[in-house]
């Protein structure tokens, strides 16, 4: 299941990242990286303050990582990752649990997309 249809990634943000050196990618290829080897386990941690019910950290945890997902273009991710926050900061645990529960599906989706574009 995934957050609907769309693009996983946001090919304009892709190619502004590439820009940013010259169209070589290696900044954008940095980003990916941290992507890559960060986001599995901030996942966790937000999946782990969902359900202890902390929606401050959780809140925090989520942005974080919306941040670094809207980075390397992960538009459907950082969209989910919105709807994660705004469900805290509003304190609607029953939301947060339902679109934490489609993170990983997600990020399974997302996580080969990027590796692919910084070749």
């Amino acid at each position: 299941m995934t957050v609907g249809p769309g693009p996983v990634l946001d090919p304009n943000q892709i190619a502004e990242m590439v820009a940013m050196d010259q169209g070589r990618g290696a900044v954008y290829a940095h980003f990916v990286d941290l992507f890559v080897t960060s986001t599995g386990d901030k996942i966790s941690r937000i999946r782990d303050h969902a359900r202890a019910g902390d929606l401050v950290a959780l809140a925090d945890a989520t942005h974080t990582l919306r941040g670094t997902s809207g980075n390397v273009g992960a538009i459907r991710l950082t969209g989910l990752l919105k709807n994660v926050e705004i469900a805290a900061r509003k304190a609607d645990l029953r939301k947060v649990k339902e679109f934490a529960a489609l993170l990983d599906a997600e990020y399974a989706e997302t996580r080969a997309a990027p590796l692919a574009e910084a070749k």
